[in-house]
């Protein structure tokens, strides 16, 4: 059954026959392939919400029923069955709730005119930026599009615009005459991190954002040390540099004292009572705690030790 639910009501436009793995005049099994084609034809606005059989006795679930829609419940979202009869002419509904199948009501009418379907065209134009190792394959290349591309158009749209040609629509039966409509995105603002060659950040902002309301969101996702270096647009992009203070280029060590976060300060102290042969061991273990204190002391954005998870793992909702 092809529909929505609107209001804890779904209504059905649409049934189409599954194919069978398995039919027998006791059981019928559905296959998976026009399932899996059916929902990966649906526009936006509908679902499949369950299925329709039909029963020889009552329209009340089996066993085998039952197990089905809770299958359907563990997906996620609000879903309806309806199981009939012919002789006699009855159909009866059932939801999951709670973990529970329980009837709900049911109502075979046509549908009346405010409930029936309007179809619009949106078109929207995506842009992106992705960061990569150099050494990915553009099959690694694919995977991290295909598992990125649905969350970042989340970003770049937001609350969607759709407007007709430079005007923007407010009124659905003006939406629905014009047919087709576009969707205008946020402005796309790319971010340079001079310390870190090749990594940019992407903002996406409204297009009447003036450039110290710009900088000021920059600083207050990156930090507040930062400073735009250099500035350009280039097909209708916009493109800041930005530098931390005191961080230059590749050399990523922070400045100053070590109890400030930098990493300037005396190395550790070597015990009197060390034997001269244990002195080599040490040497590497004390290279592996300095390496290990300057991931605790400082993390993104001068983080302290709090911030960061054992597995060496950011646990805040910075990243």
């Amino acid at each position: 059954m092809i529909g929505l639910v609107r209001r804890d009501v779904a209504y059905i436009y649409d049934l189409v026959e599954f194919d069978y793995e398995e039919r027998s005049p006791v059981l019928v099994r559905s296959g998976l392939d026009r399932k899996l084609r059916l929902v990966g034809a649906l526009p936006i606005g509908l679902r499949l919400i369950g299925n329709m059989h039909k029963h020889l006795g009552a329209p009340i679930p089996s066993r085998v029923d039952e197990d089905m829609f809770l299958k359907y419940a563990r997906g996620g979202g609000q879903h309806a069955f309806v199981i009939y009869t012919v002789d006699p002419e009855d159909a009866r509904a059932f939801t999951v709730r709670d973990g529970r199948v329980i009837e709900i009501g049911c109502e075979v009418r046509a549908l009346e005119e405010d409930e029936e379907l309007s179809s619009i065209r949106l078109r929207i134009s995506l842009d992106v930026r992705a960061c990569f190792p150099k050494s990915s394959s553009i099959f690694e290349l694919k995977l991290l599009l295909a598992n990125a591309l649905c969350r970042e158009l989340e970003k770049q749209v937001g609350l969607p615009k759709m407007c007709s040609g430079e005007e923007e629509i407010s009124d659905v039966a003006k939406l629905v005459e014009a047919g087709l409509a576009s969707v205008r995105s946020y402005m796309p603002v790319d971010v340079e991190a001079s310390w870190s060659p090749g990594l940019f950040y992407r903002f996406y902002v409204d297009e009447g954002l003036g450039d110290k309301e710009l900088i000021e969101l920059v600083k207050k996702a990156l930090g507040q040390d930062i400073d735009v270096v250099g500035q350009d647009v280039h097909e209708g992009i916009k493109f800041l540099r930005v530098q931390r203070e005191d961080v230059h280029g590749g050399d990523r060590a922070l400045e100053g004292p070590a109890e400030e976060g930098g990493d300037e300060g005396p190395p550790p102290p070597v015990p009197p009572d060390v034997l001269t042969s244990d002195m080599e061991r040490l040497s590497s273990r004390r290279s592996d705690e300095e390496d290990r204190s300057r991931l605790w002391g400082r993390g993104p954005r001068g983080c302290r030790s709090r911030d960061i998870g054992q597995d060496g793992h950011k646990e805040d909702n910075n990243s």
